[in-house]
């Protein structure tokens, strides 16, 4: 756990705050800066739950109105809870909620960044979507990747490849998102292929990524062999090529991994004396 996530901890305890058992039906999510959950994650959390009798770990939250409470963090716990009831285990109907106060949305988001930063398995889109509405929502100013990676526990080196992101197209992201690739080293690597529609297909049939790389790389030499076949063809109706060369291109199409379709191969034979 990151010194900030301590702090933050603390800070928590110190308030004169109330711990009750909440029911689930009377927790709102709200916005969250986390928009991507792994079921397969929370499944293994609700079965960690399941194991040790109870929640460990808190939820935060806060007034909302009526009777309530809006969520601040521990959305991992809550989705593997309403899991749990969903399956039988109405034991955790209601979860350990400490009640906080924060002085404005600002706070509140501030908490959940500080908490999500801190965890191993968040989605790379959502760092990036937190680190951004962090510097549109608290801090613009310059030098503010310092100041959200010291908040944060968040490496700045690690930080300037997750904003890299932001730009990436809406269809792209969500394909990923249904990949389950989670590496943004590799989220990087595989927008700057060609073609993109291509690429897309691929990651929406949850192919790895070695797999996708292999399969653009195969698609981008065919393309090229149809490239080269065609001007090949070309240069024959054209004249360009004499007839008594025609062997020596057919073998030069050949070396250079052209998979000559019949066509062409008719059409070379038509010329030959």
């Amino acid at each position: 756990m990151s010194n900030s996530m301590s702090k933050l901890q603390n800070s928590l305890s110190s308030q004169s705050s109330s711990y009750l058992l909440i029911s689930l039906d009377r927790l709102v999510t709200g916005e969250q800066p986390r928009t991507f959950f792994d079921d397969e994650r929370i499944v293994s959390l609700a079965n960690s739950i399941l194991s040790a009798g109870k929640v460990l770990q808190n939820l935060v939250v806060s007034h909302y109105k009526d009777d309530l409470y809006l969520l601040a963090t521990g959305e991992r716990r809550l989705r593997a809870c309403r899991y749990l009831v969903d399956k039988g285990h109405l034991q955790f109907s209601q979860v350990p909620c400490v009640i906080s106060s924060f002085d404005d949305d600002k706070q509140r988001f501030l908490v959940q960044v500080i908490e999500n930063s801190a965890r191993d398995n968040l989605h790379p889109f959502d760092l990036c979507e937190q680190a951004v509405k962090y510097r549109d929502l608290i801090d613009c100013d310059r030098g503010w990747k310092k100041r959200f990676c010291e908040k944060t526990g968040f490496k700045q080196n690690r930080l300037s490849d997750i904003l890299a992101l932001e730009s990436f197209d809406s269809d792209f992201k969500e394909a990923v998102l249904v990949s389950g690739i989670s590496s943004a080293v590799y989220i990087k690597k595989l927008y700057l292929l060609e073609p993109k529609d291509f690429v897309i297909s691929l990651l929406l049939e949850k192919h790895s990524f070695s797999q996708i790389v292999a399969d653009v790389s195969a698609l981008t030499k065919s393309i090229s062999s149809n490239t080269l076949a065609d001007d090949a063809v070309s240069k024959v109706k054209l004249g360009s090529v004499d007839k008594e060369k025609l062997d020596l291109f057919y073998k030069f199409l050949r070396e250079h991994g052209v998979d000559v379709g019949d066509d062409l191969c008719s059409f070379i034979d038509d010329f030959k004396v």
